[in-house]
């Protein structure tokens, strides 16, 4: 059984779509319900990925970021946005859904989930499943926005600090954001994409043996003011490892 939501037959009228028709015509009014649908099928809410979402409607990216910035119709919280109706109507159908669940329960004389889920279609069952399994992945793959193409969880980007140090990091996602944009690459994993490429790279340019003498004498000359023995790696490439205690 297909699933639906409901779409009010008056929501031309709203003065907000009525800006976006004005200045997108009836292209930008389909791209918007369009990004609805889509935000009713991942829950409510959606990576803030516009390249993407172009790539899934075969639409300009120009255009998908014009119709979610700029004519209010969406909540954004950093790299994530929503829409409050579409998330009012996901309450309510789940309202709905609960109050029809426990009907049937009274209605067969059990209070045993079981008697309720039996009475749902296989295909019901199925879809419920694969909403949930899709929020769990989500929940799981909120990446933060560092730059205009790279994307990271935040202990993935604290373990490059971790290693690297500010300076090496950002030098690092500079460079994979420059070769995204140009190339048109993606990946599955930034992080996985600088451990495999992009730290060689950076390591290998003039640049790095600069900061990392640069490096050594600010950890030479720590030692010097310290009474404690240096360690041993603390002047290796990498994060400084501190002294000995």
């Amino acid at each position: 059984m297909a699933e639906y939501f409901s779409h009010d037959y008056d929501a031309r009228e709203d003065e907000k779509i009525q800006n976006l028709i004005f200045k997108m015509g009836m292209e930008g009014y389909g791209i918007y319900w369009s990004i609805i649908e889509m935000l009713y099928k991942n829950d409510g809410y959606m990576q803030m990925d516009c390249k993407r979402i172009a790539f899934a409607l075969h639409s300009d990216e120009q255009k998908i970021n014009i119709v979610i910035n700029e004519f209010e119709l969406f909540k954004i919280n950093k790299n994530i946005f929503t829409s409050p109706s579409a998330l009012h109507r996901i309450k309510l159908r789940k309202g709905k859904s609960a109050t029809a669940r426990k009907a049937a329960k009274i209605r067969w004389g059990s209070e045993n989930a079981d008697d309720a889920n039996a009475l749902q279609t296989h295909s019901e069952r199925n879809a419920k499943k694969k909403r949930k399994e899709s929020k769990e992945i989500k929940e799981k793959e909120i990446k933060e926005k560092y730059a205009e193409f790279v994307f990271l969880k935040d202990e993935e980007y604290q373990t490059l600090i971790n290693k690297h140090g500010e300076y090496l990091t950002k030098k690092m996602i500079n460079m994979l954001d420059n070769y995204k944009g140009a190339k048109g690459q993606t990946y599955k994993s930034d992080y996985r994409a600088i451990l495999s490429w992009v730290e060689d790279k950076v390591k290998s340019g003039p640049d790095y043996a600069a900061y990392m003498t640069k490096r050594r004498k600010e950890e030479l000359k720590k030692h010097d003011n310290s009474k404690e023995p240096l360690h041993p790696n603390a002047l290796k490439i990498g994060k400084p490892q501190g002294f000995v205690k």
